[in-house]
């Protein structure tokens, strides 16, 4: 790298790590955002750490334990099967937390390209996608992935494509109207005067400047996948045995809800908890990533 070279890039170093200085002041003055993320991080610690964490295995069974209640060898109880409820509830985290990031990381894959494409280029490439958005987002998100579900089968991996493809929309309208608004501002004339071409122009100077936004989206997205899988593992449409969810705790704990509604409350509390925690996160993200923040 040549000397002018690290004179130039010495400051943007330098500014880079000064704002994030200044966002991490202002997050930390939010401490339900900070609350948020801690209980974030702690699921998915949970989730990684599973195989360490479960005192049983997702599918080991005590038949001289069914129904039992919480006791020194069964923190949570056992279900009908005799299976160990923490463990599973520990299992189950991993499996709404795959779902949940997974699927937003293919919605915003697929979509961000996309709708940088309509708002950068308009013209009939903008109508075309922004009509076939139109129409997607005509039909109910959860509406949607339970249709896209019952076609590709009951699976963990189908859910999550399923939920993916029903958050693709909504990230294609987000990224189209933030690259309309970006492509008017002031660097990129200068850009296109510094010889760069359409592809520069949208990965280097317009893509960066939306991630604050896609950021915000995200957390906004993973909950809703969560409660998406739960929903559609509760209609039989999530993994199947021995696989375990939130979702499928809540299916299989329904025709116990008269002799032991603990088996329904603790995978109800952990999506609670979950949904709850994304998005309070979201919320904190959002007020620190607005540039018209001043504190």
């Amino acid at each position: 790298m040549s000397i002018v070279a690290q004179d130039v890039e010495r400051p943007r170093v330098a500014d880079s790590r000064r704002r994030l200085r200044v966002l991490g002041k202002r997050f930390l003055r939010r401490p339900m955002a900070v609350g948020g993320l801690l209980v974030v991080l702690a699921f998915v610690v949970v989730a990684i750490f599973a195989p360490l964490l479960a005192p049983f295995g997702v599918g080991h069974t005590d038949f001289n334990a069914v129904l039992a209640k919480p006791s020194s060898k069964h923190l949570l109880g056992t279900d009908d099967l005799g299976r160990d409820e923490l463990s599973r509830l520990i299992w189950g985290t991993r499996a709404s937390m795959q779902v949940g990031v997974l699927a937003t990381l293919l919605a915003m894959v697929v979509a961000v390209p996309i709708g940088m494409l309509a708002g950068y280029y308009r013209g009939w490439v903008d109508h075309v996608i922004a009509r076939l958005t139109d129409v997607l987002l005509a039909f109910p998100f959860l509406i949607l992935a339970v249709g896209l579900a019952a076609i590709l089968g009951p699976s963990l991996l189908n859910v999550t494509l399923a939920l993916g493809i029903g958050s693709i929309p909504g990230f294609i309208r987000i990224a189209r109207g933030e690259t309309l608004a970006l492509r008017e501002a002031d660097y990129v004339p200068a850009a296109v005067l510094n010889g760069a071409n359409d592809a520069t122009i949208i990965f280097r100077h317009i893509l960066p400047n939306m991630t604050n936004t896609l950021i915000v989206q995200a957390t906004v997205t993973i909950p809703g996948a969560i409660l998406g899988e739960a929903i559609l593992s509760f209609l039989n449409l999530g993994p199947q045995p021995p696989a375990v969810s939130w979702g499928t705790m809540l299916q299989e704990a329904e025709p116990y809800l008269t002799q032991a509604q603990r088996l329904a409350v603790y995978p109800g509390v952990a999506i609670i908890l979950a949904v709850l925690a994304f998005n309070v996160l979201g919320d904190g993200l959002r007020d620190v990533l607005d540039p018209r923040t001043t504190r």
